[in-house]
């Protein structure tokens, strides 16, 4: 078994940390649901999944190689990506802790929207967006 230095145990740590604070504090504040009210698939992929997954589903490096983060536009990941195995992953979270789940923090209809635009083909094509910023009165 290969040892960690402590460097690499406390940037794991402090990343999971970072999202479980992210997480209480959203809920914490009232605003339960962290994608708001969208129900578009590059919408609220852009604000729950892009911080780690990257804005385009290629994470960063340090990202893959600290927790494992699964490039979403590699062909062998994509080949297993069905609009249920997403919507389970977000749902629950992996199976390893190190994404968390989101059940409870989002709507059925974003999680189904969410899920399939990941497993489309259009998530290869189409980026990732923000909801239009609300006009001044």
């Amino acid at each position: 078994m290969r040892t960690r230095g402590p460097g690499i145990v406390i940037a794991r740590l402090g990343l999971v940390l970072g999202l479980v604070v992210v997480g209480a504090a959203a809920a914490s504040v009232g605003c339960g649901n962290p994608a708001g009210a969208s129900t578009e698939g590059p919408v609220l992929f852009g604000k729950l999944c892009s911080q780690c997954h990257g804005p385009t589903g290629q994470p960063p490096a340090a990202l893959v190689q600290s927790l494992g983060v699964r490039d979403l536009t590699d062909l062998v990941v994509r080949k297993h990506l069905t609009v249920a195995r997403v919507t389970e992953q977000v749902r629950l979270g992996s199976a390893n802790h190190r994404m968390p789940g989101f059940e409870g923090m989002i709507t059925d209809p974003q999680l189904q929207a969410l899920a399939e635009y990941v497993a489309s083909p259009a998530f290869l094509t189409t980026p990732p967006s923000s909801p239009p910023a609300p006009s001044s009165p």
